[in-house]
């Protein structure tokens, strides 16, 4: 009888213990940096291969569904045009990292004066907004490219809805 309990118990502890170090961690980030990571989740949510939860309203009430996934052959491009990059480097990109570790690389790229595609290659290289900040990237430009990136995409979702 103790073990079930004990572990029960220590199960609590340890997830108290991790919510209390997340929340400290959290705390810690300006709030440019909780808009980033939030950016960052929205996009890579957006583009996701297998689609996304969508709440529908229909004639028997509201439900959820999956949307269809956006095409990387249409979304690539854009994604290029907008980052000013080479379409293939995101496409390879896209095969180890979501598409907002594409952006936060290609800013640190613009920064350190480096191969975007040779830094996404390099898979001990995490790309995060802790990285950008302590290589000294200014935040606002990334957040600026997430939020547009964002709407173009967005509105590419909407039309591969009604195609013409």
């Amino acid at each position: 009888m103790n073990g079930p309990l004990f572990m029960n118990r220590f199960n609590y502890f340890a997830w108290v213990l991790f919510l209390a170090c997340a929340g400290t961690l959290w705390s810690q980030s300006s709030p440019l940096e909780k808009q980033i990571i939030q950016a960052a989740a929205s996009l890579d949510d957006l583009v996701k291969p297998e689609g996304r939860d969508v709440i529908v309203n229909g004639a028997g009430g509201a439900g959820k569904a999956k949307s269809k996934p956006l095409d990387p052959k249409k979304f690539v491009p854009k994604a290029a045009e907008m980052l000013k990059v080479n379409s293939a480097v995101i496409f390879e990109g896209l095969k180890t990292r979501k598409l907002s570790e594409i952006v936060y690389a290609k800013h640190l790229a613009e920064k350190k004066n480096a191969a975007l595609d040779r830094l996404l290659s390099q898979k001990e290289t995490v790309l995060s907004v802790e990285t950008l900040r302590s290589a000294g990237v200014a935040l606002e430009p990334v957040k600026k490219s997430l939020d547009e990136l964002y709407t173009e995409l967005a509105f590419l979702g909407l039309d591969q809805l009604n195609p013409k």
